[in-house]
């Protein structure tokens, strides 16, 4: 597997925002363990600034992660946008009062590389 087994344009989209300044995080309730192995085979580690994972602080939908990402990145809340794929994600996006999309047809996280994952795009600034 590698970014080439993402959907068509999933990488490329990551690398833009990436390059116009936009820090991009993952919240995922995989394992750290699962998480290395899932940005390693998809050659997209360098892409993300920040990750958190379940096994690291609290479970969805409990707004730790999301919180852990935001101050990680000095960014506020109101520049911050999650993308989620679970009720659970979206929920964690309303506890934490950042505003969120949801693909809970999971079209794009699920073939992120089998990752139910947020993806979290904050600016710069």
């Amino acid at each position: 597997m590698n970014h080439h087994d993402l959907f068509p344009s999933v990488y490329d989209m990551l690398m833009q925002l990436k390059n116009q300044g936009y820090q991009l995080a993952i919240a995922t309730g995989k394992t750290r363990a699962g998480l290395t192995e899932i940005l390693r085979t998809t050659g997209t580690e360098h892409l993300f600034c920040v990750t958190r994972c379940a096994d690291e602080t609290a479970s969805k939908p409990d707004p730790s992660m999301l919180n852990e990402i935001i101050s990680h990145t000095q960014t506020a809340k109101e520049r911050a946008l999650m993308i989620g794929d679970s009720i659970y994600d979206l929920q964690m996006a309303v506890n934490a009062s950042i505003s969120s999309l949801s693909d809970l047809r999971r079209k794009f996280c699920h073939k992120f590389g089998g990752l139910s994952a947020i993806i979290v795009f904050t600016t710069a600034h």
